[in-house]
């Protein structure tokens, strides 16, 4: 015991070593080479210590070094001809930071219903992760329609897809509801930009309480509508507790198309909007959903489709 102590404490020190010299080394002079240099370091140390501990440990530099101007975000190409201005701060940029990918499960149950000229709806689209792959699958004949009513978000979006030129991607700014209406959108602090919501209380992070805005929220059947779209191939829903909402008011897209559904599922978020599993199960098997699977066993994704 005392021998591997002293191994892991020798690691750690000169992974500590090494951050600091690359840190020093690149800060003020090429911001992207600081940030790859930290987060493939952190790699390092996780690989060399992998316990809860001292991922958790090292994971906790990032505030303190994003606060010293050291960490800022950055736009990276996360695959060939994709990338995306990250922050370190914020938890989706930073697990891309981090692993390459956010949510790979999300991507192979819907990437199969994409073949070229397909059109993906992404609601909840944040930074436009998905809204982005899927530009790329369905090519220049199909479409993506991005929505996103979190002012502070939809910049970053607006800005991702005019750096990947996604010219097939059409940005909704508005909730998806069940019913035209004005709403109250709570944006979640920086530490969680993910986690905003409709409903205040789903978009506390650590207590910090969100900021307020006016939004304008819409029933998908309209706007599917109104687009004359011949074709939905398959839908991600990711609001925060609001998806029974959002699925209420796709009912005549989804008895008409049949997409392939992604729905995030939280029992506590969806009971802040006086829903539950049981509402949503209901509403889909009514819509002729009648086959639905987890994406990960202890996941909060699961998989619909009408087969």
């Amino acid at each position: 015991m005392h021998t591997k102590f002293w191994h892991f404490l020798k690691i750690a020190l000169v992974l500590i070593l090494a951050l600091g010299l690359a840190l020093v080394a690149t800060a003020h002079v090429n911001r992207t080479a600081t940030v790859k240099a930290y987060f493939q370091a952190e790699r390092a140390w996780i690989r060399y210590w992998p316990m809860d501990t001292g991922r958790y440990s090292v994971e906790r530099l990032v505030p303190v070094l994003c606060k010293a101007g050291v960490l800022a975000p950055v736009r990276l190409e996360v695959e060939p001809h994709l990338s995306f201005l990250l922050n370190p701060l914020d938890v989706v940029p930073a697990t891309i930071l981090r692993a390459g990918e956010w949510q790979p499960e999300v991507w192979r149950s819907i990437e199969p219903s994409l073949p070229e000229g397909s059109v993906f709806l992404d609601v909840g689209a944040h930074i436009g992760y998905f809204s982005m792959k899927a530009a790329a699958k369905v090519g220049n004949a199909g479409r993506v329609l991005a929505f996103e009513p979190n002012p502070e978000t939809l910049k970053l979006l607006y800005d991702n897809v005019a750096a990947n030129d996604a010219r097939n991607v059409t940005v909704e700014p508005i909730a998806c509801t069940d019913k035209a209406q004005t709403l109250t959108f709570y944006a979640a602090a920086i530490e969680n930009t993910g986690m905003s919501s409709l409903a205040r209380k789903n978009a506390q992070v650590d207590g910090a309480a969100p900021k307020a805005f006016t939004v304008q929220g819409r029933p998908i059947d309209d706007v599917v509508r109104e687009l004359n779209l011949t074709r939905v191939d398959a839908i991600k829903v990711d609001v925060e507790g609001a998806e029974v909402l959002v699925l209420r008011g796709s009912v005549e897209t989804l008895k008409r198309f049949h997409p392939k559904l992604v729905v995030e599922e939280i029992p506590d978020e969806l009971a802040s909007f006086q829903t539950s599993t049981s509402d949503l199960a209901t509403l889909l098997q009514e819509a002729g959903y009648n086959h639905t699977r987890r994406l990960l066993p202890h996941g909060d994704d699961w998989e619909w489709t009408a087969q």
